[in-house]
């Protein structure tokens, strides 16, 4: 057994440090040289693929700006072939008619003879286009031997230079100018009123046509563009039409003839996705042992029954990539040649001072080696063990409150003196309580544990991460320059979490929810970068768990908002601060009020007027949602129920929150304040919202039904504006239908919009519902909502929300019918 005497272990402390020394800086060196070398071919294979990719998007646009001057061209041609049918039309029409004023003294059967005779010369039939005259029943009255009725073709009604649809019908049984297009032919008609008769012209395409693509061939084979970049113009069957050189497709191939079956499946499958790159190796000796690799861009053109395409070849890039190549070479040589140099003279030095710190250590080791270890490792073991016990986390052996508070300290501290930033994260493992549940709290110990170690992992030399308390810990990186390095932390410790975690056999997967905080914008204090992270954390599981969120005032004030509504809630509903107005609903036949629909509102005596979806939300959340609800239906009973105009009982629309619709007691307690108001149920329309009981329609439609039966009606509002809409139609008990706002804004500038509510006024009155519109707000509106015979509109055109006096005092309505 080797034993280690005084004397060996000087001369390990005189020469282990020159070894270790060499060694290390020889293993550095090849190291640095085997880096250069991969960042070297990195570069390179970066290089080529960037050239790759700005060649093959040049192409492209080729091919894109090419295809659409084939269309523009196409276009072109067609416009002046009916431009040319019009103006013919048009001429003879003016000589009938000045034939027809000049013998206005003779007989109608002399003046037809006249104009027939003096338009002979002018009526003809060729290859190329067809001028014709039928009467009442489409006899061509000079009708030519190769002349096809076209009376049963569809026609496009042409009124001042608008095209609109024709249904198949004769042709004189119309005073319009009328179009006919097709693939083939270009007709255009005009009638003659006071015969009745029926002027037109059919032009050909096919010669025009013909003529566009052979001109547009040519252009084709001597258009060039870049450094020797050029076209090729395919058929669907393969057939070669135009090309700039002979051998783009391979040996010998020339206009007329055939690519391979190959590669045509190839450029189809790519056209049939609207276009496409392709590889292929093109042939440069007949037995095809030798190739070139070419990519090419094609893409079909509608309405030419042509594939277009341009490419290049790879290799062109080869010569510049080879002298990159040297040119990177001779860079890394230099460099690896300044780096030998400097490792040379490093290690001189450092074995000179090695070897004279050893001899100095040496000298004195004699002397205190024994007292040195035993009193060092006593003092190091206890003192270890001591500082470990008081900050470190006993179950996951993480730092504890304390150290991580003064290891903030000193983040902060390196931070001000180097200008950087610290981002301080409060983590909550989200869902932790369920693990506890289901399997216990020791597997959820050993859940703590496993995350404590995997969260170490991610950290760097200089950050950390420790045990706040349950199954919430604090990471801490200093050392950022921004915050995006900030959010490369965050994706760190939520990749952490991606893979699930498996415990005696259970698969365990949970997520986190995050707050952060930077030092020095948010806080310059640990306490209160942690402080704030807990808050801006709350607010992130309270809005969606699952995210991480930032801190800035705006969410600190948020928070302490929330908490005043919150807190607030309760004494509103008993100080009255909360009220209702009402907006009234004009029966769009009679221009009478007929009804109003309840809003609440919320005066609070510090904040001032809370918006209603803010309270709403709380209260839902709070649990306060159901004892609001009742408040504004008695509310809304005691004020309406009094009321009627012109002897009719005005109606009265109050929203109903979905947390009321799961309380089976709910058609009980509005019975009852129906009761004690005198309101009869008739008079009360309930209104829900189509996207909040999507999950428990099965459950509150009993519910629906009994309401029903008790003699309210229940309205769907914001009708069209989720996917559930017709799924209600068919189970709920529905008596009006009300149509979204958005609509209604959008009415008068979309078409889409308003067939859209027509089409809904046409739902509500097959089912037979009243059609609610909320949110007119132009006299334009109301027009068209009354022409589309929608029964009850509503919004700013007529009133905004109103107090109920103001309400009494804008509208006839006197209190006459008594309440209780």
């Amino acid at each position: 057994m080797f034993k280690l005497n005084n004397q060996k272990l000087l001369n390990l402390i005189r020469y282990t440090p020159v070894v270790v020394v060499c060694l290390f800086i020889a293993i550095t060196h090849v190291f640095l040289i085997q880096d250069n070398q991969d960042k070297a071919a990195f570069n390179l294979k970066t290089l080529k693929e960037s050239l790759l990719t700005q060649q093959q998007d040049i192409i492209r646009e080729q091919v894109y700006q090419v295809s659409k001057q084939l269309r523009i061209t196409r276009s072109r041609t067609d416009n002046q072939l009916k431009e040319d049918a019009r103006k013919q039309v048009h001429n003879v029409y003016h000589l009938i008619h000045n034939l027809y004023v000049r013998h206005s003294d003779k007989t109608e059967a002399e003046i037809k003879k006249i104009i027939l005779n003096a338009l002979n010369p002018l009526l003809f039939f060729h290859s190329q286009e067809q001028l014709f005259i039928l009467d009442q029943q489409g006899k061509n009255l000079i009708k030519p031997a190769e002349f096809t009725d076209i009376s049963q073709s569809g026609f496009t009604v042409h009124r001042q230079d608008t095209y609109f649809n024709l249904p198949h019908q004769g042709l004189g049984k119309s005073p319009e100018h009328l179009w006919h297009n097709s693939a083939e032919t270009i007709t255009y008609i005009r009638d003659f009123q006071p015969f009745q008769w029926t002027l037109g012209i059919t032009k050909y395409k096919t010669n025009a046509l013909k003529q566009m693509k052979s001109q547009m061939l040519e252009w084709f084979s001597n258009y060039e563009y870049g450094e020797g970049g050029y076209f090729f113009v395919l058929s669907p069957e393969g057939t070669l039409l135009a090309h700039h050189y002979n051998d783009f497709f391979g040996l010998d191939l020339t206009p007329g003839n055939h690519i391979g079956a190959d590669l045509l499946a190839d450029i189809l499958e790519q056209t049939n996705s609207g276009g496409g790159y392709i590889r292929y190796q093109k042939p440069l000796t007949i037995s095809g042992k030798t190739a070139l690799e070419q990519i090419i861009y094609v893409k079909e053109v509608k309405g030419w029954n042509w594939i277009i395409g341009t490419g290049f070849y790879s290799k062109r890039f080869e010569n510049y990539l080879s002298a990159k190549e040297t040119q990177l070479t001779r860079y890394n040589n230099q460099g690896l040649m300044k780096l030998s140099l400097i490792a040379v003279v490093s290690t001189v030095l450092l074995i000179l001072i090695s070897l004279y710190v050893s001899h100095l250590i040496a000298r004195r080791f004699n002397q205190f080696q024994q007292r040195i270890i035993n009193d060092v490792n006593h003092l190091e073991q206890t003192k270890d063990q001591m500082e470990y016990m008081a900050h470190h986390d006993a179950l996951t052996g993480l730092p504890n409150r304390i150290l991580m508070i003064q290891k903030i300290n000193q983040s902060i501290v390196a931070a001000r003196q180097n200008n950087l930033l610290v981002a301080v994260m409060f983590v909550d493992l989200d869902n932790f309580k369920n693990v506890n549940d289901l399997y216990g709290h020791t597997l959820g110990d050993q859940l703590l544990k496993r995350l404590g170690h995997k969260f170490s992992a991610i950290m760097d030399e200089e950050g950390f991460v420790s045990r706040f308390g349950g199954d919430e810990f604090i990471f801490c990186f200093p050392g950022l320059r921004d915050a995006e390095e900030a959010k490369h932390k965050i994706r760190l410790i939520q990749q952490t979490l991606e893979n699930p975690v498996i415990i005696e056999g259970k698969i365990i997967s949970v997520g986190c929810s995050i707050g952060i905080t930077m030092y020095p914008d948010d806080s310059t204090e640990a306490e209160s970068l942690i402080s704030k992270a807990d808050a801006v954390l709350y607010k992130s599981k309270s809005h969606k768990k699952g995210e991480a969120l930032f801190y800035d005032q705006s969410i600190s004030q948020q928070i302490q908002f929330d908490l005043m509504i919150e807190n607030g809630l309760h004494h509103a509903l008993k100080s009255r601060q909360i009220y209702l107005l009402y907006q009234p609903q004009i029966n769009t036949a009679t221009g009478q009020i007929v009804g109003v629909e309840a809003l609440a509102r919320w005066n609070h005596e510090t904040l001032g007027q809370i918006p209603p979806a803010k309270f709403i939300e709380t209260a839902e959340k709070t649990g306060l949602i159901y004892e609001l609800g009742l408040f504004v239906f008695k509310q809304a009973c005691l004020d309406i129920s009094p009321l009627s105009i012109h002897g009719e009982p005005v109606n009265i629309s109050v929203n109903i929150s979905p947390k009321q619709l799961l309380n089976p007691q709910l058609p009980e307690h509005l019975t009852n304040i129906c009761f004690e108001t005198g309101t009869e149920p008739q008079r009360i329309t309930l209104e829900i919202t189509e996207n909040v009981l999507i999950d428990r329609l099965d459950e509150v439609m009993p519910l629906f039904g009994q309401l029903r039966e008790l003699g309210f009606g229940i309205s769907l509002d914001d009708f069209g504006t989720g996917y559930s809409s017709l799924n209600y139609l068919h189970h709920l008990p529905l008596t009006e239908i009300k149509i979204d706002r958005s609509f209604i804004h959008k009415l008068l500038e979309n078409s889409q919009s308003e067939m859209l509510v027509k089409m809904i006024v046409r739902i509500g009155k097959f089912c037979n519902m009243s059609v609610v519109a909320e949110g007119v707000e132009t006299e334009a509106q109301l027009n068209k909502l009354a022409a589309h015979h929608c029964d009850v509109v509503q919004g700013f055109y007529f009133s905004p929300p109103v107090l109920i006096g103001q309400l009494l005092s804008q509208y006839d309505i006197s209190p006459d019918i008594p309440a209780g």
